[in-house]
């Protein structure tokens, strides 16, 4: 399930909100969805913008 949620994070074209990734992968938990995006924000993948609901995630340029 994570590969899928990386994949689906990597198809991301601009900026993305938790919900919108919930959306595309409708099997996941928030839990799983919130823990691989930390995951690849500490792998330098993705930036987090913002705090709660306002949160805005995005696929770093250099990492596509």
């Amino acid at each position: 399930m994570s590969d899928l949620l990386r994949r689906a994070v990597m198809d991301q074209d601009g900026p993305f909100t938790l919900s919108e990734i919930l959306a595309v992968v409708p099997a996941a938990s928030p839990q799983l969805v919130k823990k691989v995006l930390l995951a690849m924000k500490q792998e330098g993948i993705v930036k987090l913008t913002g705090r709660r609901r306002g949160a805005v995630w995005e696929v770093n340029p250099g990492k596509r």
